[in-house]
């Protein structure tokens, strides 16, 4: 139930901003006992389930055609995986991100034996950077770079730690 609240004495003059006091409701939480019966009885219509139709009982499949647990996820598992690629020769591209956009190809491979440069270390590359088409974009005869500093393009950060010493 609402009320309007009443000041119970005069008060002071409001300050600028503050709307008088009868604008405002004052709630309180009590409801009558006719509004909580009402509420109820409408609790109940909506549990009611008598309106709907049965549910059908569809049955179980025949043994034979029931599937094995995890069949269908195996199904999928193996649909999804894909074919297993033959291994690249050693002058053929490297895919480096998986999607073609960037790729490495190994003109002349390292010494047996070399190990791989890792973050944070100085490198210096031959750099030849071309379209698919082949028109050549850059070359650099000797780039240095702090590898992983993102001093370059983030091509080279990402590429030459797959590349052996050397190579």
């Amino acid at each position: 139930m609402a009320s309007c609240a009443e000041p119970s004495e005069p008060s002071a003059p409001l300050p600028a901003g503050v709307p008088p006091l009868e604008d405002f409701e004052v709630l309180d939480g009590v409801e009558d006992a006719e509004g909580e019966e009402e509420e109820e009885e409408e609790e109940e219509e909506e549990d009611d389930l008598s309106e709907l139709p049965p549910l059908e009982d569809m049955g179980q499949p025949p043994a034979e055609e029931a599937e094995q647990p995890g069949a269908l996820a195996r199904e999928f598992l193996a649909a999804m995986e894909p074919e297993p690629a033959p291994a690249p020769a050693p002058e053929e591209w490297l895919d480096i991100l998986g999607n073609g956009l960037l790729r490495k190809k190994t003109l002349v491979p390292g010494p047996p034996g070399s190990s791989r440069p890792v973050k944070g270390q100085v490198v210096t590359v031959h750099l030849q950077t071309s379209l698919e088409n082949g028109t050549r974009v850059q070359e650099e005869p000797e780039l240095v770079f702090t590898l992983g500093d993102c001093d370059v393009i983030q091509a080279l950060d990402l590429s030459v730690p797959l590349m052996d010493v050397g190579e």
